[in-house]
C-alpha cells in the first residue's frame, strides 16, 4: 500500500496539466470526435450539436447535454466539447473540480504510515480483550425475507 500511495503521489507531483492525464486524454479524444459535428447557437449559453436524429442540446448554464454523458461523467461529452470550441470556452472549466491535478495531489498528500507487524503492536490492556461485534443493522424491506401467507 505504501508503494501504491507513493507512486500516485509522485505521479501527481510531476503532473503539469490542469486536469489529470487520464482526463486530459479523454478531453482530447472528445474534441477529436466532435471536430466535424455541426454546431448551432440557440442563445448565448444553449447550443445544438449534431445532425437530424443525432442532435443534442447543450446548456452551459447547467453544464448539461441531452445525451446525459456530460452530467453523468462531469466532463464534456463530444457535443459539449464542440459547443465549447464554438463559444471559445475552456474544456477544463467544464470539468468537475475532482478531476483537477490539484485535487489529485491533495488525495495523496498525506504520508501513508505502515501499521507494522501485529506482534510489535502495543495494545493497552484495557482494550486488549474487548469483544468487537458487527454493527446492528435494520433490515430494509428489500433485504428482508419474503413472508408467505398460509392458507387454512
Amino acid at each position: 500500500m505504501q508503494r501504491w500511495f507513493y507512486e500516485r503521489k509522485s505521479a501527481s507531483t510531476k503532473c503539469s496539466t490542469t486536469v489529470t492525464p487520464k482526463i486530459d486524454d479523454e478531453l482530447r479524444k472528445s474534441l477529436d470526435a466532435s471536430a466535424t459535428l455541426p454546431v448551432r447557437n440557440l442563445d448565448e449559453f444553449v447550443f445544438e450539436v449534431g445532425i437530424a436524429t443525432k442532435l443534442c442540446t447543450i446548456d452551459f448554464i447547467g453544464n448539461t447535454c441531452s445525451c446525459r454523458e456530460f452530467q453523468i461523467r462531469q466532463i464534456p461529452c463530444s457535443h459539449a466539447s464542440r459547443a465549447a470550441c464554438a463559444k471559445e470556452k475552456s474544456l477544463y472549466d467544464l470539468c468537475s473540480p475532482y478531476y483537477t491535478t490539484e485535487c489529485w495531489r491533495a488525495a495523496y498528500n498525506e504520508v501513508f504510515h505502515p501499521v507494522g507487524r501485529e506482534s510489535d503492536w502495543i495494545v493497552p490492556q484495557s482494550i486488549r480483550y474487548v469483544k468487537v461485534l458487527p454493527p446492528n443493522i435494520r433490515r430494509t424491506r428489500s433485504t428482508s425475507y419474503p413472508t408467505s401467507t398460509v392458507k387454512n
